[in-house]
């Protein structure tokens, strides 16, 4: 049995290739001028393939998909495996996102760790000319 563990409310604590789930409702958009209609839910298992971008977006691979509909001929709702989609971070967390527990986690601490994956800063710049006497522009 796998241990799953609950993300933080600010979904830092994640790595590239975590394995997430999360459930999430199932709508029938079919209706016409009308609201969607709920139609059931659908509990998802994916790899994380991208860290959030600046927007809260993330690219997932669906590795499983289990569709629990509760309208009778609205569709199966089920996603297709190895099929790649983007999800909005803030989504996530209001679906209840847990990640799955790595066999080592203190490899796993290292890899997320912010202070070895932050890009160096940059070089410092060089000091400005030094302005003698006769390089100043008058004003008249």
């Amino acid at each position: 049995m796998d241990a799953w563990i609950k993300c933080s409310a600010d979904f830092t604590m994640v790595a590239t290739a975590d394995i997430v789930r999360w459930t999430e409702p199932i709508w029938d958009t079919r209706r016409r001028r009308k609201r969607p209609l709920r139609i059931g839910t659908r509990k998802v298992e994916a790899e994380l393939l991208t860290l959030p971008d600046s927007e809260g977006w993330v690219r997932v691979r669906v590795r499983d998909c289990r569709a629990e509909v509760e309208q009778i001929g609205a569709g199966n709702g089920m996603l297709e495996k190895g099929k790649e989609m983007p999800r909005k971070v803030s989504t996530l967390l209001r679906c209840g996102v847990e990640r799955m527990r790595w066999t080592d986690e203190s490899v796993r601490s290292i890899v997320v760790s912010r202070f070895l994956n932050e890009p160096p800063p940059p070089p410092p710049s060089a000091p400005p000319p030094a302005m003698g006497k006769g390089s100043r522009k008058r004003c008249k």
